[in-house]
């Protein structure tokens, strides 16, 4: 069987999450809450609305008392929310990932969408990014008002915040019609 991909039959969709997520691999803490405590793999990704609001989230909110509890845990997850999370250069990290991915698959000539799935507050850097990302492969959050939570939460929403799977169909449905309107398939 040929593994080859064929990149004129390929359609890439890419949805971003957040820019406030980072991940964490306490090694011997992981090991320790897979085989003891969760009996399933330990959430890795964090995120600066993981750490506001854990209580929605009771299997996330006992790792973060894991960490809490260990030297400087607290203090820790502070930082990150204070000194990483919400800055300007972890923004500018998210939109450049977002470009280099965008040329990266502009250049094999692939035809692909991406979209960001969860609305940010513009910053400084928002509209320049923006201009840059202006093409018919990305879906944007301000110039082209596309909200993907917002959009479709009306079709229902899982405790915890994840939209339920008719919003998911929504969306897909959505985004075909852009597909379509846009000259992708």
């Amino acid at each position: 069987m040929n593994n080859e991909l064929d990149l004129n039959k390929t359609l890439i969709v890419v949805g971003w999450t957040d820019p406030n997520r980072f991940t964490f691999y306490p090694t011997k803490l992981i090991s320790v809450l897979e085989s003891l405590i969760m009996k399933r793999e330990f959430p890795h990704n964090f995120s600066a609305y993981t750490i506001d609001f854990a209580k929605v989230y009771p299997h996330i909110n006992k790792c973060l008392k894991c960490i809490k509890s260990m030297k400087y845990g607290e203090e820790f997850l502070l930082f990150f929310r204070k000194n990483i999370f919400s800055t300007n250069y972890f923004y500018d990290l998210n939109y450049l990932q977002r470009l280099y991915t965008s040329t990266f698959l502009s250049s094999l000539n692939v035809k692909f969408l991406t979209f960001s799935t969860l609305k940010e507050p513009p910053y400084k850097n928002t509209f320049k990014y923006e201009k840059l990302l202006a093409t018919k492969n990305n879906l944007l959050e301000n110039k082209d008002k596309f909200d993907f939570y917002d959009q479709f939460k009306q079709y229902g929403i899982y405790r915890g915040g994840h939209l339920k799977i008719p919003a998911h169909k929504a969306c897909s449905d959505h985004l075909y019609n852009v597909l379509v309107e846009r000259n992708l398939l």
